[in-house]
This record gives C-alpha cells, structure tokens and sequence, in this order.
C-alpha cells in the first residue's frame, strides 16, 4: 500500500510541493460517494504526522458515512485565486484509518482534543497522485503524475 509517507521516495516533488499547499491553507477539499452514487465534496483539515498525510473526520458526519461505507476518495488543495499560478495537488485512492500511533503522530492535530466524539483519523492509499504546476510568463502548465505502476511523468502544454 502506498501511503503519503512512502510517496516520499516514489514522488518526493509532488510531496515536496503538495506539503506546502497543505500547510499553507490548512484545508483540502475531499471528495467521496454517497450512498446513491453521487459526489459529495467536502473540506477537510490536513494534518501531516510522522510523515503521513493524516485526515480526521467527526464520526457520523455524512463524509465520515460516506468513507465508511466507500473507502474510494479524492483529495484536492485549496485554489484561492484562479489566476495566481499556485500549483495545485490532487490525490485519488481509498481511505484508511490508521494506528494509535499515527493518530497521535502531531500533538497539534485537532482529533486529539475530540477523543470523547471518537473521530475517524485515516490516510489515503494512494491509487494517483498529480501536481499541476503553472508557468504564467510562459504560458506553460505541467502535470506531474505518479501511480503505482510507473515512474513519475510529466506532460506541458500551453496555457490557457
């Protein structure tokens, strides 16, 4: 399974960048299915713990619902202004909750002052991972992607 943390290795660039969209808004917007199929698309508050991509969910919240029942997800960092050239990061997998230790891997993550709602703290077993980075000046946009089955590419083509 292929986790953030052991993306590091694979994609240290899309990790690299992506930590700082993370850090930088402290939101994400995470995508999940509903029980009829639909897409719910919500924001989430990004933690990173002993080197893994940590997202905590207050149980019973219809996203928490929603990855219980259907662990396929889409994590995707926060745009502010269209026209900034901010490169953007985009995950897609399953998610997983994860161990004791990992839960509490950053003291500052929010789940820990919410024990008595017993979250849902889980990660992505990443299935693709892509960073879109724009070059306004050169009217360049690049995509950065992994999977699992081979090396990181890199596609460019003008933009807009």
């Amino acid at each position: 399974m292929t986790t953030w943390k052991s993306l590091r290795d694979a994609a240290p660039e899309i990790v690299a960048v992506g930590e700082e969209r993370l850090r930088h808004f402290r939101l994400a917007m995470l995508g999940t299915l509903r029980a009829d199929g639909s897409p719910r698309i919500s924001t989430v508050e990004p933690v990173i713990g002993g080197g893994e991509l940590l997202l905590g969910l207050i149980r019973g919240s219809a996203k928490a619902g929603d990855l219980v029942r259907d662990p396929r997800c889409t994590l995707h960092s926060i745009v502010d202004d269209p026209d900034s050239g901010d490169p953007e990061l985009a995950l897609r997998g399953r998610f997983v909750e994860v161990d004791t230790p990992t839960r509490e891997a950053n003291s500052k993550a929010w789940w820990l002052s919410y024990e008595e709602r017993n979250p849902v703290v889980g990660t992505i077993a990443l299935e693709a991972a892509s960073l879109v980075r724009f070059d306004l000046e050169r009217g360049e946009l690049s995509v950065l992607s992994w999977t699992p089955a081979g090396a990181v590419t890199e596609q460019r083509k003008p933009y807009p």
